[in-house]
């Protein structure tokens, strides 16, 4: 007697696999035994998948000629990303020579009314197909844009927020054969940018270990992105951005390595940031040490520096009219650029130390320990 567990199993078996009426009426009229009934079920096909390929044009972060990244994620939504070096700017319509070809794929379960359509794509598209289409779209823009901005924090590149430039193509295909253009995603984006860094197999490495720990760039570090994007047009916003990302990046500091003062740090009005830097910092419970000893204390030159930023901002923010020259704005998001990597130091990323200024690595030598 066949008991109501396995009838709860045929159904789930006749939701994902679709065996046919006939099937289950075959299997349980006849004195099938057992095992046979279950081999039946083990020998049926995998299920159809639909793949996808996102491909975007992005700055390039350090990538030499020639050489190729590849990124295989694991989990329930597994993308795999490919960056790759363009050599010939006529293989891709709006690229050029220099910049990195980004793509990104993955393998989906379509839903019931995508498969059915599938078996006769002769027929309208159905919307399930445009709603499934889109659901894989923001899968794969989302890990490839993590990414991007995973490997620009690990070399301390220092340009836009966004790290790609437009949209190049978005496709999709039955088991992996026949591309063709998903036609429901229009989407540009077009950023402009330098880039100074190089991206080396260290760099390639941890940043892969970044990405699969679904570590995301720290909130500081885009804001201050956001910052240097607008810093031509509008240094003055840029500078108060800047000085809210450093003050960000303390807060989240604290919250990560004191975690009982969590939400004091998050709901009540803290010290002042040089106050915090100065006499705060160096307490925190941080592993890192340097050579057996503790972190020293933050150079004067760098106190100094971001304490007129500091006083900047709250001039302007208060409707002061302050003239604040370009060149003296850079420099004050550089200094806030290399507090935010002492800050990742001190969060237990080793690989920071690299990304701060020789300038700031020079005097903090200097400094005396704590």
């Amino acid at each position: 007697m066949i008991d109501s567990g396995f009838w709860s199993f045929l159904v789930t078996r006749f939701i994902w696999w679709r065996i046919s009426y006939a099937d289950i009426i075959t299997l349980l009229c006849i004195p099938t035994p057992l095992p046979q009934i279950f081999d039946f079920f083990i020998l049926l096909p995998e299920m159809d998948m639909v793949s996808f390929r996102l491909k975007y044009i992005a700055w390039n972060v350090g990538l030499e000629k020639g050489k190729v990244l590849t990124f295989e994620a694991h989990g329930k939504d597994r993308v795999d990303i490919d960056i790759s070096y363009i050599k010939d700017e006529k293989e891709y319509a709006g690229a050029k020579e220099g910049e990195l070809l980004c793509v990104a794929q993955a393998s989906l379960e379509p839903p019931r009314r995508v498969r059915e359509w599938l078996n006769d794509i002769s027929q309208a598209c159905p919307r399930s197909f445009d709603e499934f289409s889109t659901q894989a779209f923001h899968i794969l823009e989302h890990a490839l844009e993590k990414l991007l901005k995973l490997l620009r924090w690990r070399i301390g590149h220092f340009e836009k927020r966004n790290p790609t430039r437009f949209l190049y193509s978005f496709e999709w295909a039955y088991n992996g054969k026949d591309w063709m253009l998903v036609q429901n995603i229009i989407q540009l984006k077009v950023i402009a940018g330098a880039v100074y860094q190089q991206i080396s197999d260290e760099v390639v490495s941890s940043a892969n270990k970044l990405w699969q720990s679904s570590t995301d760039e720290p909130l500081a570090h885009e804001l201050l992105q956001e910052a240097w994007g607008n810093i031509n047009n509008n240094p003055k916003s840029a500078l108060v951005i800047g000085v809210a990302a450093a003050e960000t990046g303390m807060k989240h500091l604290i919250a990560k390595l004191v975690p009982n003062s969590a939400w004091l740090i998050q709901n009540i009005p803290s010290p002042p940031l040089v106050k915090l830097l100065e006499e705060y910092l160096t307490e925190l419970p941080t592993k890192v040490k340097t050579v057996n000893k503790a972190l020293p204390k933050l150079p004067k030159s760098l106190l100094s520096s971001v304490t007129k930023a500091v006083l900047l901002r709250n001039e302007i923010v208060h409707g002061k009219n302050v003239n604040l020259d370009l060149d003296l704005a850079k420099e004050m998001l550089k200094t806030i650029r290399d507090v935010l990597y002492i800050l990742d130091l001190y969060a237990g990323h080793i690989w920071a130390v690299d990304c701060i200024s020789c300038e700031t690595q020079s005097d903090w030598l200097k400094a005396k320990p704590n």
